[in-house]
């Protein structure tokens, strides 16, 4: 099986040059980095000092290497691996999600001092006193009002308000909000950036045309603050010199759009990179064992999967789509092609980190649903009893991403023994976001990644395959059962996990038998830092939240 699969992927490592020149298509011999560290300097690492003598160095400019570009600097549009982990550092939430001293995830106040739940449907949030934007205006009950409307108005994250029914001022200090209907998760969209960022409200009314241009950016009340954005080459911040909380250490973080591995690997070896996320597959333990660089894995909430537009004949076919995922073999992928920094997941279930409730039923399930091991007979088998017996021609969507593309190209090639031909759609990361949550969706299969933005399974379920987040949303499989929506509500009002767990997995035994998507990989989260830096540690979340708040540099 491992000569098949390696065959099958023999063009996509000649696309994606410097995985086969450094690592070829094999798993690195580990996930962590290589024990002979050392602490060199980085570039940034100058115009250091210890002004306050809590110990912590203070300035030097860290330098981050991002695969793509950001589609807008504006909070409403920042929903991939591009623009969140820069949008996180100028604009902040009500609540934030954070790691606790047992390295749990957990929700804690943020600009909100401190927040009362009164009943399943109503909130109220008490501000912080003395918080300031990064331009010295003042954080005011009104900017929350404007931004929390605002995102739930135009985001692309706007599906989180589905259940809000209204956002009001109770007095200067006092955020009020009702449901229409009990939603379990919604304290958590009050604790991410793509779901509640504020911003300030002064700032976007007087830049209200060009608000999250290059030219012009936006204000909000993070560590850091912006200071400029090139197009397709850089995008600069600043430390945020009305900082309310601990953190804000360096003078600058600096971005480069650097799609090439290659490129981003050359970097961390100069010391003119420090931190690179995620991981490139291709270059994973190249990475590693570079001695002044040290990665870090860890489970996350998310998946790596090809989407098939249902709607749209012939991926309206259930037949076809079951064919289609006899045909991709994960496990497979995850060995040859992830270098250890993906797992094999199903397209019947989702990442263990998710499992809630009681273990012990989600393990029951997963031994007697349909894995989709790879098995051209039976791909062969489904097709037949489709419409299409003899094939059809159909286009994949993919970007230049090494686990999307080589998955894409993968698919391409295992389709072909089946009389399918599949012709691969490579466009930027940039627009890959636009057209996922484009309305209506333009294309027949789309790969993509999605991550829960918090721990629980209705971030991943919920948000992919219910109706209401069809098209101009994240179901980006456009699929429609009423069944199953039915199922995913009747959830929202429920408090005991046991319970809440049950359900998801009765949500999974039909995506099982439906298969809106082929799961490429379980993901993980993954990042590669200097040595010469501290003060970060990867969390699940997909989006690296206010990843370089508490950063500084140490000295060698």
């Amino acid at each position: 099986m491992k000569k098949r699969f390696l065959d099958a992927l023999l063009l996509a490592c000649m696309v994606t040059t410097f995985g086969a020149m450094a690592t070829g298509c094999g798993k690195a011999t580990s996930a962590k980095a290589s024990e002979a560290k050392t602490v060199t300097k980085s570039a940034g690492h100058t115009n250091l000092s210890d002004s306050d003598g809590d110990g912590i160095l203070e300035g030097g400019t860290v330098k981050v290497a991002l695969g793509g570009d950001m589609v807008k600097f504006d909070p409403a549009y920042c929903y991939d691996m591009y623009g969140l982990p820069v949008i996180n550092q100028v604009c902040e939430c009500l609540l934030r999600i954070e790691l606790d001293e047992n390295d749990n995830m957990v929700l804690k106040p943020c600009l909100a001092e401190s927040y009362e739940v009164v009943s399943d449907k109503e909130y109220y949030f008490t501000i912080r006193d003395g918080v300031k934007f990064s331009d010295g205006t003042d954080f005011t009950v009104d900017d929350v009002i404007f931004s929390l409307t605002r995102m739930r108005e135009v985001a692309y994250a706007a599906q989180f308000y589905n259940n809000v029914d209204t956002i009001e001022a109770v007095d200067d200090k006092t955020v009020h909000i009702t449901l229409s209907a009990p939603d379990a998760s919604f304290l958590y969209t009050m604790g991410h950036q793509s779901g509640s960022a504020i911003f300030s409200k002064k700032f976007y009314e007087e830049h209200e045309d060009s608000f999250g241009d290059p030219n012009t950016g936006c204000v909000g009340t993070g560590p850091y603050a912006y200071e400029s954005w090139t197009q397709g080459e850089e995008i600069v911040l600043t430390r945020n010199e009305y900082y309310w909380d601990e953190g804000a250490y360096l003078d600058k973080v600096v971005y480069d759009i650097i799609p090439e591995s290659v490129t981003q690997v050359a970097g961390l070896q100069s010391g003119d990179i420090n931190f690179v996320l995620p991981v490139p597959i291709d270059a994973a333990s190249t990475i590693m064992d570079i001695p002044s660089v040290t990665t870090q894995v860890e489970s996350t909430f998310g998946v790596d999967f090809i989407a098939f537009n249902c709607t749209e004949a012939p991926f309206d076919d259930v037949n076809v789509r079951k064919a289609m995922n006899y045909l991709f073999d994960s496990k497979s992928f995850a060995e040859n092609v992830c270098n250890g920094i993906c797992e094999a997941g199903y397209s019947g279930s989702i990442p263990e980190s998710l499992w809630l409730g009681d273990k012990s039923v989600w393990e029951e399930y997963q031994k007697s649903m349909e894995t989709y091991d790879y098995d051209i007979e039976k791909a062969k088998e489904c097709l037949a009893a489709s419409a299409y017996p003899d094939g059809f021609t159909a286009t994949i969507t993919t970007d230049s991403n090494p686990v999307r593309y080589n998955a894409a190209i993968y698919m391409q090639s295992e389709a072909e023994k089946i009389g399918i031909h599949l012709e691969v759609e490579k466009i930027s990361g940039e627009q890959l976001t636009a057209r996922t949550f484009e309305s209506p969706k333009n294309y027949q299969m789309i790969c993509n990644y999605w991550g829960s933005d918090f721990p629980d399974p209705v971030g991943l379920v919920g948000c992919l395959f219910q109706s209401k987040n069809a098209d101009g949303g994240s179901n980006f499989s456009n699929y429609m059962n009423e069944d199953f929506d039915k199922l995913i509500a009747s959830q929202d009002s429920m408090t005991d996990p046991v319970e809440r767990g049950k359900v998801f997995v009765e949500a999974c035994k039909m995506l099982d038998e439906d298969c809106p998507w082929i799961m490429i990989d379980y993901a993980n989260s993954t990042c590669a830092m200097s040595n010469d830096l501290t003060g970060y540690k990867v969390m699940g979340v997909w989006y690296l939240n206010d990843f370089t708040r508490l950063m500084h540099y140490v000295e060698e």
